[in-house]
């Protein structure tokens, strides 16, 4: 068997440990790999299984250096007149946005850790999430500040060492005192049963239309999705979950806003290739503490978990 063959082979076993989300044994199938630094695809898979596993240390550091590669983070890095972060001694950064916006809000609470080192943060989120960050007491970058370094805020975790979970206490995003649209007599939950089509994992994470309409149906229930609210900032769509008892959310980035938001959230996790950051065989998650993780139990078919979720609802 030549490279190619053995590395294909070891590629698609590997895929089908992680889409089972058999971890440990991927990582088993995986760790000869380390030996082979140009083997990116398979660290960045080992950085997968570690990390879905909670092993953060090692996982985020291998995340880090193979992710770029990997085709999950910007390939070019940004003309900058400052150096790219190493974690070193400095008194001010600028964070530049990476990934999806979900990612964005996820890793915004290792701010807080940087401010405890003394680093004064400054973030250049993407247009939709400005608002949310100033209302949060976040500081946004302006034109012309003088920065020490710049660093992609999802690279946060691998730069600061983290070993867990950033511990907070409560909500870290808050709702900026805007008008939102009022709700329709009743509704308490706000639903979210689809991503961006455009994401790798959407065909299973998104609900169908006739599958949302299990909830859609409800009186209590109304749609956060964008092309019903008409909304353009997540500032707006936090100031409507603030008036709403519970969201319920595919994972999508508004199920990682109404977890920072503090609200309570349970989130549908498909059967395969669910995504590492919610692990395995759990019902909560160290990233929200207000958030349940309903788990798909066929591929594919929604049903049983809307029967579950819906029996569980107050």
């Amino acid at each position: 068997m030549d490279v190619h063959t053995s590395t294909a082979s070891l590629r698609k076993i590997v895929l089908a440990l992680i889409g089972e989300g058999r971890y440990a044994e991927a990582e088993t199938r995986l760790r000869p790999s380390l030996d082979d630094p140009s083997a990116t695809e398979f660290r960045f898979l080992l950085a997968w299984a570690l990390l879905g596993q909670g092993a953060y240390g090692e996982g985020f550091q291998l995340w880090e250096q193979s992710r770029f590669s990997a085709g999950t983070a910007p390939t070019g890095k940004p003309h900058m007149p400052v150096p790219q972060w190493d974690g070193g001694e400095i008194r001010t950064l600028i964070l530049l946005p990476d990934q999806g916006l979900g990612d964005q809000i996820q890793f915004a609470r290792y701010i807080e850790a940087l401010r405890a080192r003394g680093v004064d943060a400054h973030l250049v989120p993407r247009p939709e999430m400005s608002d949310l960050f100033l209302a949060s007491g976040y500081t946004l970058a302006t034109k012309g500040m003088r920065y020490d370094a710049w660093a992609y805020i999802g690279s946060l975790p691998a730069l600061l060492k983290v070993e867990e979970v950033l511990p907070l206490e409560g909500p870290y995003l808050f709702a900026p005192k805007i008008d939102a649209p009022a709700l329709r007599s009743g509704a308490r939950i706000g639903f979210v049963w689809h991503g961006d089509s455009k994401h790798a994992n959407d065909s299973r994470r998104s609900l169908s239309r006739t599958d949302a309409d299990i909830l859609l149906r409800r009186s209590d229930v109304v749609s956060l999705q964008q092309e019903d609210t008409g909304f353009k900032t997540m500032a707006q769509t936090a100031a409507l979950i603030e008036k709403l008892d519970l969201v319920v959310s595919v994972d999508t980035s508004v199920a990682h806003l109404a977890g920072a938001l503090g609200k309570p959230t349970w989130v549908l996790l498909p059967r395969r290739f669910t995504d590492w950051r919610w692990m395995l065989e759990r019902s909560d998650t160290p990233w929200y503490r207000s958030m349940t993780l309903l788990r798909q139990s066929d591929d594919g078919i929604w049903t049983p978990t809307l029967s579950q979720l819906i029996n569980q609802l107050p």
